[in-house]
């Protein structure tokens, strides 16, 4: 049996130019978001404004000095309870951890506002 390339082409170019166009003109005459039908001067995309960007920003930044700082009262207590050398170890890299991100936040906050 014998494969016909050239009819093999046309017939998958063809229908896959019907089913492009069955789903424009479907998504057309049934949009997706918002039962409106974009065209190609709208933009879905809506951009951030800068104050909303450095807010978030500034909020991760809080939120991993909070959870650091909680981090080093962890281990602190747990140096307290069982003074072990290891318990030391991670007590002494977690508070200087949190003192660096305490110190960068700091400095991050005057450079976002």
């Amino acid at each position: 049996m014998q494969i016909n390339y050239l009819k093999l082409f046309f017939c998958l170019t063809f229908s896959g130019i019907s089913i492009f166009i069955f789903i424009k003109t479907f998504y057309t005459y049934f949009p997706i978001s918002d039962k409106v039908a974009y065209t190609e001067t709208d933009t879905p995309f809506i951009p951030r404004e800068d104050n909303t960007l450095h807010e978030l920003k500034r909020n991760r930044i809080l939120h991993s000095t909070k959870i650091n700082d909680e981090i080093c009262t962890f281990w602190r207590v747990e140096h307290s309870i069982e003074p072990t050398e290891g318990s030391k170890a991670f007590m002494y890299a977690a508070c200087e951890l949190a003192a660096r991100l305490n110190s960068q936040s700091v400095n991050n906050d005057s450079q976002i506002n």
